[in-house]
């Protein structure tokens, strides 16, 4: 640990960064899902080359949507990681001081939409998924 901590209402803390470091984390992963739709349009692929094999699926093939069943296993594989962050986060937030647990509210809208995403199976070529 480099010993450096932010401040969270006025708390410092190690768990406190670690919370935030999973919160980074998991929105950093649930950004990367919201934005497949709008870079498939645009010709791109973001989705790690490791998640794009292990579903079995080519970055043209994703850009293309060739296989929505294969896209909807890479996108639940990255769903799933970023809902072990949202976790850890919720679980070292639940432990710190009201002024600290408001400095990581972002938990709310990433369960949000992780609930969405899995409530639309994970299919983000549905409109509704990513509301």
């Amino acid at each position: 640990s480099s010993g450096i901590n932010a401040e969270y209402g006025g708390y410092r803390s190690v768990d406190a960064d670690h919370a935030a470091s999973h919160l980074g984390r998991c929105e950093s992963l649930v950004g990367l899902v919201r934005s497949i739709p709008h870079l498939r349009n645009k010709g791109i692929c973001l989705l790690p080359n490791s998640t794009l094999a292990k579903a079995g699926l080519s970055q043209t093939a994703a850009i293309r949507g060739e296989d929505k069943e294969a896209l909807k296993n890479a996108v639940h594989d990255i769903a799933s990681s970023a809902h072990v962050h949202l976790e850890h986060c919720m679980k070292l937030r639940a432990d710190l001081p009201s002024t600290a647990q408001l400095a990581l509210i972002g938990c709310l809208p990433a369960r949000a939409t992780l609930d969405t995403l899995e409530r639309y199976d994970f299919d983000v070529t549905n409109g509704r998924a990513l509301q």
